[in-house]
């Protein structure tokens, strides 16, 4: 049995999270006006008829819409695994070391690190533009392609290492 390697794990954990991020910002991207009166809608409860009252009607679907919007990261999760086994069945490294990624990407991901990965990575697209669309999609772009990088790269361990290490 091979050995589990906990170097690859932790940096396809890292491509884990930016590329479901990414991805879950280019699903917020996709249905922005909609996502943007949900979200004024569940602000500003009062009275005063909203976005979502006038657009889309009856204001019980608000969470049908925004629990499809959040699927997209599980999704993210489910694409980002598969291209993880890939990776790794290419490279010959153990079916263990995907299960582990995915457990500990889904242990991260989803109870500890969720809120605050969610406010930096939206303050990225702060740099950029003033538009909220514009920064989803920018945000989209940056992070899927980071996290598809780091992914194909989390393999080659000796990228990150000094070559005269490799040689000896």
């Amino acid at each position: 049995m091979e050995k589990i390697k906990i170097k690859v794990i932790l940096i396809q954990l890292s491509g884990l999270v930016f590329f479901i991020y990414g991805i879950y910002q280019f699903k917020i991207f996709s249905v922005f006006e909609k996502f943007n009166c949900a979200f004024q809608s569940l602000s500003y409860q009062s009275s005063i008829p909203t976005c979502w009252t006038k657009n889309y009607g009856d204001t019980e679907e608000i969470f049908n819409f925004i629990s499809s919007v959040m699927l997209w990261k599980f999704y993210g999760l489910i694409i980002g695994i598969v291209l993880i086994g890939l990776i790794n069945w290419k490279n010959k490294i153990s079916i263990l070391n995907t299960i582990l990624g995915a457990i500990f990407t889904y242990i991260v991901f989803y109870f500890l690190f969720e809120p605050f990965l969610s406010i930096r990575f939206n303050d990225f697209g702060l740099l950029f533009s003033n538009n909220f669309k514009t920064r989803y999609l920018i945000g989209g772009i940056t992070f899927t392609f980071i996290g598809i990088t780091i992914l194909f790269l989390s393999v080659n361990i000796n990228l990150f290492t000094n070559k005269q290490k490799v040689l000896n």
